[in-house]
């Protein structure tokens, strides 16, 4: 069990974020691994990276092993497996991309009830450690899984939950993957303002249905957006690791910048929520731009 956290509170936020910032960093590199037929190694090595991480968080008493084994063993991990799943998923379909991708970016919803919960309630009877090695097993077995499913299909290139399925549905028959991300985009923005007016249990209750709704739909589109903008399937891994690598930037600094704007306005959170609101809609604006030099001004687009 951890016993020495209470003099590092403020770093804390740095292990989460730093793992999630080298989840999308890493995915330059297994992204283009990935177009030059490398997909299987990158999973196997990933997998193995990230299983190990958890395992070696369980053993950790203070703050810097947390951050080697969780926010840098476990993120490397994670994000040499992820772009290759990511990128196999949509050479497989051209049509209904997006909602291919969106139903695929579903177990990540689950993965977020499944392990934290796992941890919850075994901590109390077992203890912490083993309730990180009990979720480290199950992370171990579903990585088996998927490297025995994993099957690219595009040939190496030799040059150098409800709302996501939902969204990829919409994506494909209406509006556009790259239109429905920007609109969610925008949703998100308004909803992280709108948190500046909640004052009661129940508006609580209200606004964090919106955002999980409306979250979770944003990330069913993000690669079905991304894949819209693609037209060489063999290039699908770079550019998907080229973005997820800019992201990298934006998760790393993120949580950490909006507990020093809360700090820095004793404790009220306007700050951080008109901060993270602007920033969704900023990055709506960049999408539309990026559909419009693309595709130019035809609303919807196929994938």
């Amino acid at each position: 069990m951890p016993t020495d956290m209470t003099s590092e509170r403020t770093q804390v936020p740095w292990i989460g974020s730093v793992q999630v910032s080298l989840s999308f960093a890493m995915c330059a590199v297994s992204g283009r691994l990935t177009d030059a037929g490398w997909a299987k190694e990158m999973v196997l090595f990933g997998r193995f990276f990230a299983v190990f991480g958890i395992f070696v968080t369980s053993l950790g008493s203070t703050w810097w092993h947390f951050f080697l084994a969780q926010g840098i063993c476990t993120g490397i991990g994670l994000g040499l497996a992820f772009m290759p799943c990511a990128t196999v998923v949509s050479t497989y379909f051209r049509r209904h991309r997006a909602f291919a991708l969106a139903l695929a970016s579903t177990g990540s919803s689950w993965g977020s009830h499944v392990f934290p919960s796992i941890v919850q309630y075994l901590t109390p009877s077992i203890g912490f450690a083993w309730a990180i090695r009990c979720a480290a097993f199950v992370g171990l077995t579903i990585c088996v899984v998927a490297k025995l499913l994993l099957k690219p299909r595009v040939a190496p290139r030799k040059s150098g939950i409800p709302a996501r399925p939902l969204a990829g549905h919409l994506a494909d028959r209406s509006f556009g993957p790259a239109h429905e991300f920007s609109s969610m985009l925008c949703a998100i923005g308004l909803a992280l303002s709108a948190w500046t007016a909640v004052a009661t249990c129940v508006e609580m209750y209200f606004f964090v249905a919106f955002y999980g709704f409306v979250t979770g739909a944003g990330q069913g589109c993000y690669f079905g957006a991304l894949a819209s903008l693609t037209k060489d399937p063999q290039k699908m891994g770079m550019r998907f690791g080229m973005v997820s690598t800019m992201t990298a930037f934006a998760v790393l600094t993120g949580p950490p910048t909006g507990g020093a704007l809360i700090e820095r306005m004793d404790g009220l959170y306007v700050g951080a929520q008109v901060w993270g609101g602007s920033d969704a809609v900023a990055t709506a604006v960049s999408v539309l731009g990026s559909r419009l030099a693309t595709k130019g001004f035809k609303f919807k687009d196929k994938i």
